[in-house]
């Protein structure tokens, strides 16, 4: 599959030209059906992946994760990223107000996006069956690879880049918060904590439990996206229960 970050390049073009739909809801919805391979949900990959699942379940999941996301996560991440790119997030913190309507249309029309990107990039699809390039096995290396799957890793190597050039671009042309701390050694040591051991533990796991390459490489990161998910989750719990006045504690 193509690494699932990459999904939300398909929502640039949507985002351009219908700006009132939230972009967190767009990308949300375009990474949604990839979730089961990482948290346990009532729903499969494959119903996720599927027309139906497109169709009932996209929308109800995708708000719980729309919630989630600026209830917790956001606050979190923007906390957890150096002081450049975290003075200039600030008013992201903000909770968003657009109503239900936008929030809903997003969710879909991103989880669609998944869904069609996928219908060329996966063996049985209708988008690989009507393309021969996609559907022959080609030699690399004394590899053979199918065509489709060259379609996958090579969206993730060419949309990845892009996307990192479009949130630098963006995140440069923001102002910086007027008053804004420097972190502080403690939090730049639960910043280091949080953001590598993840990653570290991932890689052990993987490298002492497999020998393929490919199902080391799949392996180590739905494993270090499964560990980041929880500690950077467990980060913003704490952070919204340091934020609460004493009394509702």
């Amino acid at each position: 599959m193509p690494f699932t970050l990459t999904h939300t390049a398909a929502i640039l073009p949507i985002a351009r030209f219908a700006p009132k739909l939230p972009l967190s809801a767009l990308a949300i919805g375009s990474m949604l059906p990839d979730a089961p391979i990482f948290l346990t949900l009532g729903y499969g990959y494959t119903f996720l992946h599927s027309l139906p699942g497109l169709l009932l379940a996209a929308v109800p999941l995708g708000l719980a994760f729309y919630y989630a996301y600026h209830r917790f996560l956001k606050p979190a991440l923007i906390n957890l990223l150096p002081d450049f790119a975290a003075c200039r997030l600030q008013t992201y913190l903000e909770p968003p107000s657009p109503s239900f309507v936008p929030v809903a249309i997003a969710l879909f029309f991103g989880a669609a996006t998944h869904f069609v990107w996928d219908l060329f990039t996966h063996a049985g699809k209708a988008g690989v069956a009507l393309i021969p390039l996609l559907q022959n096995s080609y030699h690399m290396s004394g590899y053979s690879i199918a065509g489709h799957e060259i379609a996958q890793h090579g969206s993730s190597a060419i949309f990845l880049p892009i996307l990192a050039c479009v949130a630098i671009r963006r995140l440069a042309r923001l102002p910086p918060a007027p008053f804004y701390p420097p972190a502080s050694s403690l939090r730049r040591l639960t910043q280091l904590a949080i953001l590598s051991a993840p990653g570290l533990s991932a890689f052990a796991v993987g490298a002492a439990g497999t020998s393929s390459i490919m199902t080391f490489l799949f392996e180590t990161t739905v494993l270090c996206g499964m560990l980041l998910l929880l500690a950077v989750g467990a980060y913003g719990l704490a952070l919204s229960w340091q934020a609460q006045p004493v009394r509702q504690r």
